[in-house]
Formats: C-alpha cells, sequence, structure tokens
C-alpha cells in the first residue's frame, strides 16, 4: 500500500519552481538518442568498454562486479555479463541487463545456465557525476514500480538519497526509451541501482524480471520526462513488514489491544491500551494519516473510553517479525533524544536474534518526524524485529521530549541518509585493553584532594563514618566502616585497599577500638558525582551475585539522571576480584554516580555470598572485558526510591502536584541535592543538583540554604547561602537561573552575589527566602542575619531579582544565636512567619504572626520540640508541608546525643479557627495508609478495664490511675489514633514506647497542668527530658492524638490535638510497642484505630 500517493504527487506538482514552469514544449527531444550524449558511467580500468550499454560478457559468476558494478545481491551476483539480446526488439548494440540472464552459481561453477524469470536480486552501477541535463536510457519488462513489494525498476541515487525512478510497460522482451530530467543535481554524485524482486510466483500480472540498456548522459531527452517518475524517499524499498499498512501505522480505532490485533507482540505498559496509529495532522513529516507514538489514542479507563495518553505514557512492543532481504532500513523518527540505553529511553532498536544490534531516537524536535537509514548489509536473510521503547515517564528528570514517534518502516536497497555509526550496537565488538588498571582514568575523586585514589579505595583508618569524610554517602553499617579494606588476601586487588561490605565498624565518632562487621553488615555506598567522559566505566568486582533488582541484592549500579542504567554484581567469589566493563559510549558527557548495594544479611542460604566486594572503578576508551548485553538497564522503575533523606535544611518548592524537595547534603560542604514527590511515600533517587565549590578562596566553598520560586515571567531562580570562614564576607546571598525545565541545572550569576549592608551583619548573612509579595508588588527576601547585634529576620526588597535593597528587618530579638531559615506565607490570607530558633537550649521550630504591622510570637510559638529542625514549606493552601529534619544521634546509636543533620519527617501546616498556626499529620500519607491494623490485641495491667465484657473494645477503654496499655511493635509505617478525655483537670498522661530488646525507654509526658509536652527518655532507670513543647490541654475535652511511627528511618512523632507535635528518634523503633499510661487520674480511651502501609 503507497500511503497518500495522490498528495504526493500534487505536492511535488506544485511545489517545485523548476516542474511548474517547465512547459512540456520546451524539453529539447533528440531523435537519435542512442548516438546523442555520453555513457553515463565507464569502467575506470577500460573506459572504451560500453558497460553502460552492458556491452560485455562471459566473465563468470560476479561479472557484474568485475566491470565496476557493487553491492550485488540475491541472483544478480550470478549473472555472467549483458545478457545476449538478439530477441529482445529496441536493444542497441548486441546486449542489454537482463535480471534473469545467464549466470553462474559460484566461482567454481564452470557452466552457465539460464537463471529465468525468478531470479530476484539488485545492484549498483559505477558512480558518477551528473555533469548534464538529462539521463536518457532504455528499460522493459515488468511495470512494478521499485516501491512495489514485487519490484522490477531502475532508481537513481543522487548523494544517497533516491530521486528517479523507472519500470517497463509489461511489454515482454521489449526496450522502450526512458528520460529523467536531473539538472537540479548537477555537480552531485550518483549511481543507477537495479532492481528486481519478482519471484515469478503469479502474485500479480506483472512481467517478473527487469531489462535495461544504454545509459547516456546527455543535454537533451531521448523521450518526454514525466513527474511520475520522481522518487521522495517515502517510497524508496518496500515495506519493512507485511501487510504493507502496519509498517506505515495506517490502522486504527478497535480501542486497547490494537496493535497486538494487527501483529504486534509483547506490548508492556501503557501500550497495551493504545487505539493504533496516531492521528499525523499535526506532526510534521508525517506521510500518509498515521504514525507511531508512544503519547496516543488509548482506553483510560475499563470503559474504553478513547483519550490522548499523552507524555507520562511509557512502555514497550515489538513489530511482527520480518526477514531481512535488502541491505538498508529506512524510516522516520522523532520525539525524545534519549537512547535506548539511557535513562528514560525513548527509541526504536531493532532486534537479530534477540539481541540489539541498531538503534534510532528522535532530535528532540516538538512533532517533527526525520529520516533515519540503517546499515543491515551484515543480517541478510536473518529474521528480525523492531521494539519500539518509551521508559520515560515525563517526570521533568531530563529536557529530552517525553515520547516517541515513528513512521514509514521500509527495506530498500539504498539509504536516505547516511547511516550514523553511532546507530549500530555491538557490544561484542569492544576492544579490549590488555592493562585495564594502566588506562583511563579513576572515575571519579575527592573534593580539594583529587591525588587520593578513592575511586580505588585507596584510604582508611578515618574511624566511624570515614566514608563520609571521602565523599561518598553511606547507609546502614557502612557509616561505621573507616574506609577501603586492607586487601592482602584478597587476588587481583590494586593497590592496598579495596571497597568490602564487611570489615572493621565503628560504634560512634569516640569509638577507637571498634568491631568485626561481617556478611550481616547491609548499606548502600554512593560514590561522589562525577562526568562520564570515556566509552567505557572498567572496575574490578567479586563477592555475591545477586542483582540489584532481586530480595538480596550484592549489586553495583551507575545510575544518571538518578536511573540505573547498567549495572554488575559480584563474581561469585569470596576472595577474587575479576574485571567487569559497562559499555557508556551513549551516556558520554552526562553526569553519573555509581552506587554499591549489600542487601544480604547473611540470614538466608539463597546461593549467593552475603557481601560485595569492588575495586579500581576507571573511566577508560577501551574495555577490560566484553561489556555483557544484560548489564543495560532500561526500565520505567528505578528512578523512585523510599522517601527517606539524610539531610540538612529543607527547601522545598511546589509546582504541578510535586515537591521538589531541596535539601543541603548533610556531609561535605553541604551541597544541594534533591529529591520529588508526589505521594510523600517515593521520592526520585537524590541528585546533586548544585554544589559546592570546596575552594578554599571561594564565597561558596560551603552552601548553606535558600530558596527556589518562579518570578512573574515564568524564569525559575534559586537563591542560596555562600560560606567561607576565611572569606570576606564570611557569608553572602549568591543567584542562579535554571538552565531547563527539570530545576536541577542551574547557572550562577556572579555578579548578583551580595551581602549584608546597611546595619545588617555580613558575618551571618544566610539563608535567603525570596517570593513576590502580592501586596507590596515587589519581591521580598527573608534573611538570617543579625542586626545591631540582635538575632534579627531581614528584609531586602527588588523589582527585578538582580538589585536589592536593604529594609528595616522584620523582628529582631535579644539571643547570641539566630533565627534560621525563615520563611514567609498566608492561610486563608493570614500571614506567617517560620522559622528556627538556633540557641542551644531551644533549637525548635516557631512561628510569629502579624499584628498591627508588627511581628511577633504568639502565646504557644514553638511547633515541636527539639528532634524537628530547620524546617520550611511548600504546597497549596489546603497541603502545606513543612519539611525538616530530626537529627541523627552520635554513631547514630539511640541515647546518644543529637548531632547536625538527620532524616526527614514532615508535618502539614493549617490555621485553626482561632487563627494560631497549627500542625498535623499528612493526609495524604494518612490516605495511602489502607492496611487495617487491630488494637485489640493489647497487653494491659489491672488498671485497664473495658466499657465491654470479655475483650478490650477500641471504642471504650477506661484506663485507671496507673493503669498501661502496649500495642504491639510493628516494623511498617505506622498511625495510632485516638482520643483521651479525663475529669482531672490536672491529669497526666504518658504515650510509652517500650522494648524488652533494648536498654531505651521513652515516654511523652502530657502534663495538663503545666500545657505542655515532654519527651522523656529513660536509660537504666535514670529519666531525662530530651525535648519539650508548650500545647494547651484540656482533659476534660476530648485530647487528640495521632502517633506516628516510621521504623524504617527510626523517627516518630505525635500530634497533640492537630495542634503541636512533638517529634522523636528511636533508631529501633520496630522492636519498641507503643500504648499509654495514666500517670496521675483516669481516662477514657476512645476511637482508637491503627492503619499502616
Amino acid at each position: 500500500m503507497i500511503k497518500n500517493n495522490t498528495h504526493l504527487l500534487m505536492g511535488i506538482l506544485f511545489g517545485s519552481s523548476l516542474y511548474t514552469n517547465l512547459a512540456i514544449a520546451d524539453v529539447p527531444i533528440t531523435e537519435n538518442p542512442e548516438q546523442s550524449g555520453y555513457n553515463l558511467f565507464i569502467r575506470p580500468s577500460a573506459p572504451w568498454q560500453n558497460i553502460a550499454g552492458f556491452e560485455f560478457c562471459c566473465g563468470g559468476f560476479n561479472s557484474y562486479h568485475q566491470h565496476g558494478f557493487t553491492q550485488a545481491s540475491g541472483d544478480f551476483i550470478k549473472l555472467d555479463g549483458g545478457q545476449w539480446a538478439a530477441d529482445i526488439v529496441g536493444v542497441i548494440g548486441e546486449r542489454a541487463f537482463a535480471s534473469y540472464g545467464d549466470g553462474f552459481d559460484g566461482s567454481w561453477d564452470n557452466s552457465a545456465e539460464h537463471i529465468g524469470w525468478h531470479a530476484t536480486g539488485s545492484i549498483r552501477s559505477p558512480e558518477f557525476n551528473i555533469e548534464h541535463d538529462y539521463i536518457n536510457f532504455k528499460i522493459g519488462g515488468g511495470n512494478n514500480r521499485f516501491d512495489h513489494i514485487n519490484a522490477t525498476s531502475v532508481v537513481l541515487v543522487v548523494n544517497g538519497e533516491w530521486v528517479r525512478h523507472a519500470s517497463g510497460q509489461n511489454i515482454a522482451n521489449q526496450l522502450n526509451w526512458q528520460t529523467w530530467h536531473v539538472s537540479e543535481f548537477i555537480g552531485s554524485t550518483a549511481y543507477v541501482l537495479f532492481l528486481d524482486m519478482h519471484p515469478a510466483d503469479g502474485s500479480d500480472t506483472s512481467l517478473p524480471y527487469l531489462l535495461a540498456d544504454e545509459f547516456r548522459a546527455d543535454d537533451v531527452a531521448a523521450t518526454q520526462p514525466s513527474i511520475a517518475n520522481w522518487v521522495n524517499p517515502a517510497y524508496s524499498g518496500v515495506a519493512l513488514f507485511s501487510p504493507d499498512h502496519l509498517a506505515d501505522f495506517e490502522f486504527c480505532c478497535a480501542g486497547a489491544g490494537t496493535y497486538t490485533a494487527h501483529g504486534f507482540t509483547n506490548a508492556t505498559g501503557d501500550f497495551n491500551k493504545l487505539d493504533g496509529g496516531f492521528w499525523a495532522a499535526e506532526i510534521n513529516g508525517a506521510i500518509g494519516q498515521r504514525v507511531f507514538s508512544s503519547y496516543g489514542d488509548g482506553a483510560i479507563d475499563e470503559l474504553g473510553n478513547i483519550a490522548q495518553l499523552g507524555g507520562e505514557a511509557t512502555g514497550t512492543i515489538d513489530s511482527p517479525t520480518f526477514t531481512i532481504e535488502h541491505n538498508f532500513i529506512n524510516f522516520l523518527v522523532g520525539g525524545g533524544s534519549n537512547r535506548f540505553d539511557s535513562a528514560n529511553a525513548t527509541s526504536v532498536v531493532l532486534m537479530v536474534d534477540g539481541q540489539i544490534v541498531r538503534h534510532a531516537s528522535g532530535n528532540n524536535q516538538t512533532n517533527k518526524l526525520n529520516w533515519a537509514s540503517w546499515n543491515v548489509s551484515e543480517f541478510l536473510g536473518k529474521t528480525a524485529q523492531l521494539r519500539f521503547i518509551d521508559f520515560h515517564p515525563d517526570d521533568k528528570s531530563d529536557s529530552s521530549l517525553p515520547f516517541l514517534l515513528a513512521d514509514h518502516f521500509r527495506a530498500a536497497d539504498s539509504p536516505v541518509v547516511t547511516p550514523i555509526a553511532d546507530s549500530v550496537v555491538n557490544l561484542a565488538g569492544a576492544q579490549i585493553i590488555e592493562s585495564p588498571e594502566l588506562a583511563g582514568e579513576a572515575a571519579f575523586s575527592r573534593l580539594n584532594h583529587p591525588l587520593q585514589h578513592i575511586a580505588g579505595f585507596e584510604f582508611c583508618c578515618g574511624g566511624y563514618d570515614a566514608y563520609h569524610q571521602h565523599n561518598f554517602r553511606a547507609t546502614g553499617d557502612f557509616i561505621r566502616f573507616d574506609g577501603g579494606l586492607w586487601a592482602a588476601d584478597i587476588t587481583n586487588h590494586l593497590g592496598d585497599r579495596i571497597f568490602a561490605s564487611y570489615g572493621q565498624g565503628y560504634a560512634n565518632s569516640t569509638d577507637a577500638t571498634g568491631r568485626w562487621y561481617g556478611g550481616e553488615a547491609t548499606g548502600q555506598l554512593i560514590s561522589p558525582e562525577f562526568t562520564i567522559t570515556q566509552a567505557y566505566i572498567n572496575l574490578l568486582t567479586g563477592g555475591g551475585t545477586n542483582q540489584f533488582d532481586t530480595a538480596n541484592p550484592t549489586a553495583i549500579v551507575l545510575r544518571v539522571n538518578g536511573k540505573i542504567v547498567r549495572h554488575a554484581t559480584g563474581n561469585g567469589l569470596a576472595t577474587e576480584l575479576a574485571w567487569t566493563s559497562w559499555d557508556t559510549s551513549g551516556l558520554v558527557g552526562q553526569q553519573a554516580v555509581i552506587e554499591i548495594i549489600d542487601q544480604h544479611d547473611n540470614t538466608v542460604n539463597d546461593g549467593s555470598l552475603p557481601f560485595i566486594l569492588v575495586d579500581e572503578i576507571r573511566q577508560a576508551d577501551k574495555a577490560a572485558a566484553t561489556p555483557l548485553t544484560s548489564s543495560i538497564v532500561s526500565q520505567v522503575e528505578g528512578h523512585k526510591v523510599p522517601l527517606q533523606l539524610n539531610m540538612g535544611d529543607a527547601n522545598p518548592y511546589y509546582e504541578n502536584g510535586e515537591f521538589y524537595i531541596y535539601y543541603l547534603q548533610n556531609s561535605g560542604y553541604h551541597s544541594w541535592y534533591l529529591s520529588k514527590t508526589d505521594d510523600l511515600l517515593a521520592g526520585t533517587f537524590t541528585e546533586e543538583v548544585l554544589a559546592a565549590s570546596g575552594d578554599h578562596t571561594a564565597q561558596d566553598q560551603w552552601t548553606g540554604s535558600g530558596s527556589v520560586m518562579k518570578d512573574q515571567n515564568g524564569q525559575y531562580h534559586l537563591f542560596y547561602t555562600g560560606h567561607n570562614k576565611n572569606h570576606f564576607p564570611v557569608e553572602a546571598v549568591v543567584h542562579a537561573v535554571a538552565t531547563d525545565n527539570t530545576l536541577k541545572n542551574w547557572q550562577t550569576i556572579g555578579q548578583h552575589t551580595f551581602s549584608g549592608n546597611n546595619g545588617y551583619s555580613d558575618y551571618d548573612f544566610r539563608d535567603p527566602f525570596v517570593f513576590w509579595n502580592e501586596d507590596e508588588q515587589r519581591y521580598w527576601m527573608l534573611i538570617t542575619t543579625r542586626y545591631n547585634n540582635q538575632a534579627a529576620i531581614g528584609l531586602y526588597t527588588s523589582t527585578d531579582l538582580a538589585d536589592w535593597t536593604a529594609q528595616a528587618p522584620l523582628y529582631t530579638e535579644s539571643s547570641p544565636l539566630n533565627l534560621e531559615v525563615p520563611e514567609y506565607f498566608k492561610l486563608t490570607e493570614t500571614p506567617f512567619i517560620v522559622y528556627s530558633d538556633q540557641r542551644s537550649e531551644s533549637p525548635v521550630v516557631k512561628y510569629l504572626i502579624n499584628q498591627d504591622n508588627q511581628w511577633i510570637k504568639p502565646s504557644f510559638d514553638a511547633l515541636d520540640g527539639r528532634y524537628f529542625y530547620a524546617a520550611r514549606s511548600a504546597g497549596p493552601e489546603n497541603e502545606r508541608l513543612l519539611f525538616g529534619w530530626v537529627p541523627h544521634t552520635d554513631g547514630r546509636n539511640d541515647g546518644a546525643a543529637p548531632n547536625w543533620g538527620g532524616d526527614l519527617l514532615m508535618h502539614q501546616l493549617h490555621k485553626k479557627p482561632t487563627g494560631e498556626l497549627a500542625v498535623k499529620f499528612p493526609e495524604k500519607l494518612k490516605q495511602q495508609m489502607s492496611q487495617q491494623m487491630p488494637v485489640d490485641n493489647l497487653q494491659a495491667n489491672k488498671g485497664v478495664r473495658s466499657f465491654n465484657k470479655g475483650r478490650f473494645a477500641n471504642s471504650a477503654l477506661l484506663v485507671l490511675s496507673k493503669g498501661q496499655f502496649l500495642l504491639p511493635a510493628a516494623s511498617n509505617k505506622n498511625l495510632i489514633e485516638l482520643s483521651v478525655v479525663s475529669k482531672n483537670t490536672n491529669a497526666k498522661l504518658a504515650v510509652l514506647l517500650s522494648s524488652d530488646k533494648h536498654s531505651v525507654q521513652y515516654k511523652i509526658l502530657l502534663n495538663s497542668a503545666q500545657n505542655k509536652a515532654m519527651l522523656l527518655q529513660e536509660i537504666n532507670g535514670q529519666q531525662n527530658m530530651i525535648a519539650e513543647v508548650a500545647v494547651q490541654l484540656d482533659p476534660k475535652k476530648d485530647i487528640q492524638l495521632q502517633l506516628y511511627s516510621d521504623p524504617q528511618s527510626g523517627v516518630g512523632s505525635l500530634y497533640i490535638n492537630h495542634d503541636k507535635a512533638l517529634s522523636f528518634r528511636l533508631y529501633q523503633l520496630k522492636d519498641y510497642q507503643v500504648g499509654l499510661e495514666a500517670i496521675k487520674g483516669m481516662f477514657e480511651v476512645k476511637d482508637m484505630t491503627r492503619i499502616g502501609l
């Protein structure tokens, strides 16, 4: 089927100034074309021989190649030269080209035989330069065009592109003159392609052979040229798979599964929903009415309603199988530019014998298709399939278009465009280097210590958390390791040390002895970010063989844009390393990290060693070992991970349903990192988006908090703190702008940097919070600073975000330390300022209210206790979330002193009916806790009674003074909700966190007499108050409690009356029962529920 033929010819007719203005009478016609002009092509070694008239013969097998013709395929390689033409009407000379002529089966064959009409094949003439206006020649045989499945045709190919064609008139053994007008190609290189694809199978009425003779270049025509002999690339070759309309996607509208119904297979994801080819009226370059589009129309519900799936659609699907019978595959491709082996792939690939051998992607042009060609001559005769891949979920993790377009797949003997060398996939053809340990360079290095070979793990003895000190990010037991493991007993190691997921570990920063962590040790180690600069990453691995996506992984992965794109495991040997190589040629120029994973705690015998060994991670232009196809990871999933952030200050931004959690990395120089979430449970793998320079002479040696905002013109800005204690000024505000819509790539504008003036300190001048103040009609910047030796929330204003003017501070108070990370927002038109009080005796998140244009503290100004700090908020008014960190403790041991930085915790902000700012458990999290957990399986002493005889009932428990009950420990995120009431005005109630396995016990005491909640820690009988928050408590009215526990992160929070929170750190939370104790007075417990994930 030829798509849109009428429109094509009309487009040629009216779109070409040459032919529009050329009258038939203006074409000069010669009466003796066989004597006019010149031979179109010659044999350089014998220029007198008329090979353009096929006056040569009898050279045996492959005779045409001997005479300068090339790329013979099929039976044409057998032909013995020009065919004796005594019986062919119109022949010039003695011989002509005949596809059915005499030939030999091989170079060994000495007896020529007539091949016959069943012969098929193709061959190219010698190349020539077009120097005259016309090409005259004789043609005969079948009348099937070059683009027919049974083509019998000649084609003119200019600079690799098919431009003219001709076929016979279906008259047996007769040749007639034909003319191509080629003045527009003068000066170009060309050749003539001879095609006979007709197997004489009776499938049509056309003669199953091609005849041709006497190709001549001339300034006059032999006959009137015809526009019908023009070629558009759309008609080069034949449809790649049949019926023709499938390769052109000219089918539609059968609902979900339309592609499968038309012979496509293995549909995954949203591609199962596609309704066939997508209407292409708005797609530039499309041929016909429809194209393949990964964002196209599809079934959106079980009722079969059809709508456009959009850029977020993802999936794969395979074409019908086909046999490769031509040297090239030509097609149109568009959409995103991500390769098949990169993050967010949008690609079409050719698979032969189940292996990807060719690939193509779009040029990142919206709704634009362009020609692509693959040279597939090496696969002639093999069965193949196309696979269409869109793994881009439109998550703004890169700037590539999140869809794939494709159309018009055709098999041909000439490319429409020159095949791109990069389109070839041949992992097995990698060059192997003899000494990989000497090749290339270390994959990554330590900031400010580039000569220290951290990519070979040649560092040690830093004690607790040594990997963080060397720019790695570590989790689990890996934080206790003191560097690379001494590798004397490991075969094939390089240098002195390697990474091992077992080794000597330390309990905390003061532990000088440590202990051995064996196969039970688990964790993750993430390298510093680096740029991929070479075609290969080579590394030594050993140990366990469980892949990253299995239950107990012992693996190493390469992440680009946060997504896993390559992976490897150990080699199954306990004391020997072996080289592994990843082909990264398609990832050059991209930012990446390497992640080492060991989640095998040695409690199961699954056939894998419970550890991973890694050494000498290098980039090079050659491979250390043949890269495995299986090492390539291409998938939609793998970008999001559980939302557990080890962080410093949060600087969130909200847009279109997503929270962009920017935060300071809790190590190194506090570079900015980003994780995005739309459900508060899973987030994108954290990526560095703004690096601290680490330069001791630069303002931004360290980076500090700031804010991300969108200006009135839609441009995104990031304002942050540059800190350097040896620099003047010590602290300054630095301005950067987004370079794309990912909000991950930022360009700093150095000339916009400024520090405190007009009475503001330039020593403390940090945490800029910038927003458009609608009331003031200008931009405001809130600043943590000092003013007249007081702690201040400073104010600067601007009309252009470049030049800032100091204003009087919004708020000051006497304090030796500062009011950090201030922010301004409104809830139901009421303005609030939230900040973090830095004083060591009260490091808590507080807020201010505005009364009579003055910012003042309310009576209960703290929103949480000291285990929630440096919080800022983002989100719409009905879902404004406050993001802060629960501090880690020394050695991450329960009961130890808190440090700077910790794990993410979120509260939801709202305004109480009385106007105060308040916090509660986030509704979005609660809505996703669908698991109903029992509450009638509690353990209770005699002081707990049920109003229902025989068993406890969650709707009615009576807790007498000194009575207590406990619910079972849980390892999943869970929320307990209940209300309590007492007749005793001064009643005291405690929420219990109790474990027989650990020496540290906790109580959260609710003291109604003091209107205070206190977090009490008991160690070996010694009780200390470690956090508190003031909150109004009236036990005669219902006190609403929400106890949230997150054992994965080791944090939790008690929400009191949807007003205040008291958060806590408890690493072993999964081992702790939770419950209530009546300290003073009697309580009634009502409406107790427990839900979890």
